[in-house]
């Protein structure tokens, strides 16, 4: 019996030991593996002011430059770094009047693992509608009068001062730019003996509404009212942050006529601020007179992957809502895609139907950590496709290869180099010098192994092996290669 140990600094885990004594294997000789340690590589990447810029098109002829935040990433919190690149993308997404570059409606990007264990970067578009089905409807029903959908009132209102008369969406809105869209139907002031207990109330919810009981005021994270002020005599704004109500001065509700197509549109926009920088905003707006250009009530900071649930709520029955509109999230709920094409025309801007021309340019060192082929794609211009036409399964760009850190192997190979065993793969149909499969994960970033029960392999040499040096290598099931630091080491049993 020999024991021999061999050693490597080797990034890939390849041993390769020389020894000044000759090794003799005897005829017929086997070799088995006592022990390994080593360990793998666990900071995989640093980002910093060298890696930090990925610039994109989603806007024909519109580049954007979204900025990474600086950390480093390892096998631990790689997810952090995916959740980074979806958020700064997202936080990057908006609609301006005045910015051509900034016309994202609906939309949410995402970073994530396919079933292949490929990464994907792409987005979705969240088609505008009213979706029906996706609303829990308490004593409301959506409807139609004249040739307008409306959110009707079905029994007497069973408060005018809380909010149980509602309409509760299943789906948050797009994260990039997504939005809840109403416009009155009818106001009068007819009820109500405050600004409080009549009209209505568009507003979204960081609470998955959908699943809860009672409608609570703080629930109302950010909203806009719709009433009659009796002190007053007028209709009224009144701006709405976790719950606490404030009248709006920069507006009053303009109300044409019942039905009419120029009554207001209220509006609760999640979007990037337009001064330079990415910093997400709720916008408080409203539409008036028939006009494209919003009045912003007020602005609030979104914090980034945040879900916000749309929300309707009647006080009363002095009004009606029609037109109410939403960006679900695409990612979500996939079958939300089916929502037929927008048909009804509205001051409010629409989504854009038209091809646009889109690319994804990465730092060098981000695309190889995440397995692309190229930093570029595609590599040379753009490509074309209908923003509002794609299916719900596009992924836009998909990485070449197998994401490292989430492939952990659950087992690795030792296979010997330069001496051949009686050994076979059902993987390659083949035999292959394999000495030992370890089952050990390297989750943790460190493999240590020992057998008490050494398995030999028969070398099956008819003649004596005069040994100078021995090679071999630690790999994963697939024969790839691993990546350590520091000092390895793999202790072999020869058994003459």
């Amino acid at each position: 019996m020999k024991l021999i140990r061999l050693i490597t600094e080797d990034r890939n885990c390849r041993f390769d030991n020389a020894f000044n004594d000759d090794l003799l294997l005897k005829p017929n000789s086997k070799i088995a593996l006592q022990s390994i340690a080593l360990d793998t590589i666990n900071d995989v990447i640093v980002i910093n002011g060298l890696n930090q810029f990925i610039t994109y098109q989603v806007k024909t002829g519109f580049q954007k430059i979204v900025s990474l935040t600086h950390d480093t990433y390892t096998q631990n919190n790689f997810e952090d770094l995916f959740l980074d690149i979806k958020n700064r993308l997202n936080d990057d997404m908006g609609f301006s009047q005045t910015e051509q570059n900034n016309k994202n409606l609906g939309i949410e990007w995402n970073c994530f693992i396919n079933n292949q264990k490929k990464v994907v970067i792409g987005y979705k578009i969240g088609r505008t509608g009213s979706y029906p089905t996706l609303w829990g409807l308490n004593n409301l029903e959506f409807g139609t009068i004249g040739n307008r959908e409306v959110l009707n009132i079905t029994n007497t209102p069973i408060s005018t001062t809380t909010n149980a008369n509602n309409a509760r969406s299943i789906n948050y809105i797009s994260r990039g730019c997504g939005y809840l869209r109403t416009r009155i139907h009818s106001l009068d002031n007819s009820q109500g003996a405050t600004e409080l207990d009549n009209g209505f109330i568009i507003a979204l919810s960081k609470t998955n509404v959908f699943t809860t009981g009672e409608i609570t005021d703080d629930m109302i994270n950010y909203g806009i009212m719709v009433s009659y002020d009796h002190a007053t005599a007028q209709n009224l704004y009144q701006t709405i942050i976790d719950g606490v109500f404030t009248p709006s001065l920069l507006a009053t509700p303009n109300v044409i006529g019942v039905g009419n197509v120029n009554n207001d549109f209220q509006e609760l926009l999640k979007s990037t601020e337009f001064n330079g920088s990415s910093i997400p905003k709720i916008l408080f707006q409203v539409y008036q007179n028939g006009s494209a250009a919003p009045i912003t009530l007020l602005t609030h900071d979104y914090t980034s992957d945040e879900k916000l649930y749309p929300l309707l709520i009647y006080r009363g029955s002095n009004a009606l809502m029609n037109s109410v509109r939403i960006t679900p999230s695409p990612w979500e709920n996939p079958t939300i895609q089916n929502q037929a094409e927008e048909t009804e025309l509205m001051a409010p801007p629409r989504q854009s139907t038209t091809a646009t021309l889109n690319f994804l340019d990465m730092p060098a060192s981000l695309a190889s950590f995440l397995n692309f082929t190229h930093p570029r794609i595609p590599q040379v211009g753009t490509e074309s496709f209908s923003q509002y036409a794609l299916p719900a399964n596009t992924e836009f760009y998909t990485a070449g290869g197998v994401f490292q850190p989430v492939d952990i192997a659950d087992a690795f190979i030792v296979e010997m180099l330069n001496i051949k065993l009686e050994s076979y793969d059902g993987l390659l149909n083949q035999r292959k010098n394999i000495l030992a499969v370890i089952p050990k994960s390297n989750a943790d970033g460190s493999v240590i192994f020992e057998t008490n029960t050494p398995i030999f392999i028969d070398l099956n040499n008819k003649n004596e092996i005069l040994l100078r040096n021995i090679k071999c290598r630690v790999v994963r099931p697939d024969y790839s290669n691993i990546e350590i630091q520091g000092l390895a080491s793999l202790v072999l049993l020869v058994d003459n």
